[in-house]
């Protein structure tokens, strides 16, 4: 199973852990990029009520 040729259970362990990093990789980036967009409306917002005042 594990010889240095690899074998079938290799390579789904292999295919397996990629699809989890692939995942997590892009849970990231979406939360990275939804933190920027709310932190970007909410200095507009705060901008916006300065100018009233």
């Amino acid at each position: 199973m594990f010889n240095a040729q690899g074998g079938f259970l290799q390579g789904l362990l292999v295919w397996a852990i990629g699809a989890i990093y692939l995942v997590l990789m892009g849970g990231m980036i979406y939360l990275g990029l939804g933190i920027y967009n709310n932190t970007r409306r909410t200095a507009d917002a705060i901008e916006q009520l300065n100018a009233r005042s």
